[in-house]
């Protein structure tokens, strides 16, 4: 993201909700006034098929929207889940 990357950004969303696959925006503290308009898109978007995924990276930044980060998955949350799954299946 940065130095105009939001423009093609917009484009492989808009593509990607209506074919169901998948996006990756890398470096997306540096594009923090489109990550409003990124979300405004994805909950409010009529026609997003279910395979659509938008994979996110970012450094921590004070200024990245935190209703992004309240509701997405993160993958630590991820992770935590598959070890607790993974732990408690040998157990058993």
């Amino acid at each position: 993201m940065g130095q105009g990357q939001e423009v093609h950004a917009r484009r492989l969303v808009q593509q990607s909700t209506q074919d169901g696959s998948w996006v990756l925006l890398h470096n997306c503290h540096l594009g923090l006034d489109y990550m409003d308009e990124l979300l405004d898109t994805i909950i409010t978007g009529d026609s997003i098929q279910s395979s659509f995924r938008l994979w996110l990276t970012t450094e921590v930044h004070t200024q990245f929207p935190i209703n992004f980060l309240q509701v997405s998955a993160t993958l630590a949350d991820l992770m935590m889940s598959l070890i607790y799954l993974l732990h408690h299946r040998h157990i058993a």
